[in-house]
């Protein structure tokens, strides 16, 4: 199950921020538990260059794959049909729309509650898709359990399957 961490928590999730210990269950579950984090996209790799002290973090995420990055191309495609779907200049999470679309995730970690009306407007998603569930802090730790979590995120799903078949042919 995925999650799609918004970089304006990046300093919370990663343990370098005052309001680390409202994330940190989040950063466990990541590490320890059945999380996985999606990323991708032109929008969302300029984020992850301004907050380049974090890249140490998602990589080892990656390298225990815990973390996935989705074809940008493919993600920069959906956020444009996101834009035009919301013409908003506030609305500036049109990636996160779009990795969620792509990935088929519906679990995002971010600290920008303006972005809630527009991240839970169903009228953005195709029809039948999970509207996001956001992680804020510990009063969303409810969150983190199984059954609370979209379980068709398709990115994930399809890694974990290769990752299966790959182990039961050693």
């Amino acid at each position: 199950m995925c999650v799609i961490i918004d970089t304006n928590a990046f300093a919370s999730v990663f343990g370098k921020s005052v309001d680390s210990i409202e994330f940190k269950p989040l950063l466990d579950w990541l590490e320890d538990g059945d999380g996985c984090m999606v990323y991708g996209g032109s929008t969302y790799k300029k984020e992850l260059n301004n907050a380049s002290s974090y890249y140490k973090y998602i990589a080892e995420l990656k390298k225990g794959n815990r973390a996935r990055e989705i074809d940008g191309s493919i993600v920069d495609n959906e956020e444009n049909q996101v834009l035009l779907k919301v013409t908003s200049k506030s609305f500036d999470d049109s990636h996160l729309v779009a990795i969620a679309i792509v990935s088929g995730c519906s679990f995002i970690c971010s600290k920008d509650s303006s972005a809630n009306k527009y991240l839970k407007n169903k009228k953005i998603y195709p029809s039948k898709f999970r509207v996001p569930r956001i992680y804020r802090g510990l009063s969303n730790i409810n969150l983190l359990q199984k059954n609370n979590i979209q379980k068709n995120c398709t990115y994930c799903r399809i890694q974990n399957n290769k990752k299966r078949k790959k182990a039961k042919k050693k």
